[in-house]
């Protein structure tokens, strides 16, 4: 049996922190270091702004924006921490958006997913794409049918990684 080419896969712990770090295939991981309150609930669309980029390059913390350099596919992985949800909150949905096109990877119940302390995990929340130098990628989450109360928790990580062609 042939064995499986390295990728150059590095362990650390979890699935969200086993990046891939090789200096031909660009990546990233961002993280959360404190909560963002009071996002969606409403029916609000939310792009989400992980604020520290722990490793890697081309995602920027301020816009909540990849930005591909190299072109070629791309993995991403989200890990999204939802607090503070209500039974009136319907629905919860999340999706990659490549440019200008949206592809939804989550779509949940609160009123049946949720735990009894009002949070939600979406993971892993993920999408593999071809992508071409100047191209972006953000991850926006929404929650329908209640009030603004929904929050975006420190547990939260984005992993994009070029992968090898």
């Amino acid at each position: 049996m042939d064995s499986l080419p390295s990728i150059g896969v590095k362990f650390n712990g979890d699935l969200m922190t086993n990046i891939i770090q090789t200096q031909t295939n660009p990546y990233f991981y961002a993280t959360l270091a404190s909560p963002v309150n009071a996002v969606t609930g409403d029916a609000t669309v939310y792009t989400l702004r992980w604020d520290t980029l722990t490793a890697g390059s081309g995602y920027n913390t301020g816009t909540g924006l990849f930005t591909c350099s190299v072109p070629g596919e791309y993995l991403f992985i989200g890990v999204i921490y939802v607090t503070g949800l209500t039974s009136s909150h319907t629905t919860a949905q999340a999706a990659f958006v490549v440019n200008t096109t949206s592809y939804q990877i989550a779509d949940f119940r609160p009123s049946t997913g949720r735990t009894n302390t009002n949070t939600m995990i979406f993971t892993p929340c993920t999408l593999s794409v071809l992508m071409a130098a100047g191209d972006t990628l953000r991850m926006d989450m929404v929650v329908y049918a209640g009030t603004k109360v929904v929050n975006f928790d420190t547990l939260s990580t984005l992993t994009g990684v070029r992968l090898p062609s």
